[in-house]
């Protein structure tokens, strides 16, 4: 498992586009998953810095990679909203999960 945790700013979502690109690196993906990943992760952590820790230095945004088979899970996580999954499976498309806490997916 890969793990990152960044600050509640917007310039620190290149820090989990690194990790994506590191991710898909290592994992052979094509370009069409690449950028369905990048789109999904990027906007959960977006989301999750906007709306969830509404940009407070002192909150945190958690992201996780679990690589298994033939998926990968992102999982977003603030302390405050819970749990975002993102789980790609790679020979088919992006699946988008709602929160356990009844947020809404994107």
């Amino acid at each position: 498992m890969l793990s990152i945790e960044i600050a509640s700013k917007l310039d620190s979502i290149t820090e989990v586009e690194t990790l994506i690109d590191n991710v898909c690196e290592e994992l052979k993906l094509n370009e069409d998953h690449y950028g369905n990943i990048l789109i999904a992760v990027t906007e959960a952590v977006n989301n999750a810095i906007i709306h969830g820790n509404k940009y407070s230095d002192s909150k945190k945004v958690k992201v996780d990679v679990i690589k298994s088979d033939d998926k990968v899970y992102f999982t977003v996580m603030i302390r405050e909203m819970g749990l975002i999954l993102i789980i790609y499976q790679i020979q088919r498309h992006l699946k988008i999960l709602k929160s356990p806490t009844g947020g809404e997916s994107f």
